[in-house]
């Protein structure tokens, strides 16, 4: 049984039709409270088909890939591969690689070499040094917190 929009029981049968459930309702005269009017409605609910259902934003290729993972539709422009993974074209300068990866082409001027925990290199700047911390070792700067420039200071933590 289901109710209609006007408070009265319908009847209603069901089928089972290859593993979909199509419903419908029986059709039924509404009657208006001037009583000068009448309508016939019928109503009818089941499954959206593949051909109802609105296409999905994202459209996958199944292709046969490591760990079967699908690759979705983009306007990637590949430029070169290596050792079959794509580079995508870019304005980024390589100056050269090292052990296999790229150094780009920068503005950073390096001032000396710090070596204790690897070659790192450090650079001149304009933030201001308040204090060192070096309870938990080494010597970590601390700047105070009301920088306009937290471009800087972000990029002086490591």
């Amino acid at each position: 049984m289901a109710i209609n929009r006007t408070g009265k029981k319908t009847a209603s049968q069901g089928r089972r039709n290859s593993g979909k459930t199509e419903e419908v309702a029986a059709n039924e005269a509404v009657t208006q409270k001037s009583g000068s009017i009448s309508q016939v409605m019928a109503l009818t609910i089941r499954d959206k088909a593949m051909s109802d259902r609105k296409q999905p934003d994202i459209q996958l290729y199944h292709n046969p890939l490591p760990q079967n993972r699908p690759i979705g539709a983009n306007d990637f422009e590949v430029f070169e591969t290596i050792r079959n993974r794509p580079i995508e074209s870019s304005s980024l300068e390589v100056i050269e690689i090292v052990d296999n990866r790229p150094v780009m082409a920068d503005n950073f001027q390096v001032m000396e070499m710090y070596s204790e925990a690897g070659n790192r290199p450090v650079g001149s700047s304009t933030l201001q040094i308040s204090e060192l911390y070096s309870v938990m070792g080494g010597s970590r700067p601390i700047a105070p917190n009301e920088t306009d420039d937290t471009f800087t200071l972000m990029g002086f933590i490591d």
